[in-house]
């Protein structure tokens, strides 16, 4: 781990300091140990490769200090379920209030990709990695999303998002919930077990229907998903947790 750091210049992990070693870290790098099914070279390099890009793209920054562009306003939030222990975290993303703008959402891709990495950051930071919530969940609300004549730069954003969260978030998904999807659609989610693992596929919940999401997650989501006495104030916004020091770039 040391020669790990020193290569990469950096040692902050999700707000936390991968040059201590505690039960939090410890957990991190399971994760990335499972992610490559405990092969130790590719282990090596992913997160190496995370590490490098944090240091480039500071995502800690993109969740808590900077203002992102009032455009995004609406299209994500995150939600905790509080009325249990270790309750639900969900990023909620709700791209299909974009369907009609799709070029000024997503036109900027590197102002949509800050933004999205800034809600998932947040949501990370509800986690105990030291316990046993250790993943977070999503739900892609496709309302109004045309699957067959998708704008291209939502189709860019998304995969862009994607392979940003497949390269350097690891194993920290829980569940995920595609919600309105069309009946018509259902094939292509079949299709998606020929390039997913078995383990990823278990993850994916695909709902015609918005209002059976509440069966999957519980009451507490917006009442269109099947909630009830949700509140919007009970939205979570997260603060940054963090035991790293200004050495995080080594």
């Amino acid at each position: 781990m040391p020669a790990l750091l020193k290569e990469a210049e950096y040692c902050e992990l999700y707000a936390h300091d991968l040059s201590v070693r505690t039960p939090a870290t410890d957990c991190l790098l399971i994760k990335y140990l499972v992610a490559n099914k405990y092969a130790v070279p590719e282990t090596r390099q992913q997160l190496l490769d995370t590490l490098k890009w944090r240091k480039s793209f500071k995502p800690l920054s993109a969740a808590f200090e900077e203002t992102h562009d009032p455009k995004f306003e609406g299209l994500g939030f995150i939600t905790e379920d509080k009325s249990k222990d270790n309750g639900e975290i969900i990023t909620w993303n709700l791209y299909g209030q974009a369907a009609a703008k799709p070029d000024i959402v997503f036109g900027d891709l590197d102002k949509f990709l800050r933004w999205r990495v800034g809600v998932m950051e947040r949501g990370l930071q509800l986690l105990d990695f030291a316990s046993s919530r250790t993943q977070i969940s999503q739900v892609h609300d496709y309302a109004n999303v045309s699957f067959l004549r998708m704008d291209p730069n939502a189709r860019k954003a998304s995969r862009a998002a994607v392979e940003i969260f497949q390269k350097f978030y690891p194993e920290l998904l829980g569940k995920k919930y595609f919600v309105n999807v069309p009946l018509i659609m259902g094939w292509m989610f079949t299709a998606m077990k020929l390039f997913v693992s078995r383990e990823t596929m278990q993850k994916f919940v695909v709902l015609s229907y918005a209002t059976y999401l509440a069966e999957y997650t519980g009451s507490n989501v917006p009442e269109v998903y099947g909630g009830k006495d949700f509140k919007m104030p009970e939205l979570v916004e997260a603060e940054v947790k963090t035991d790293v020091g200004p050495e995080a770039e080594l």
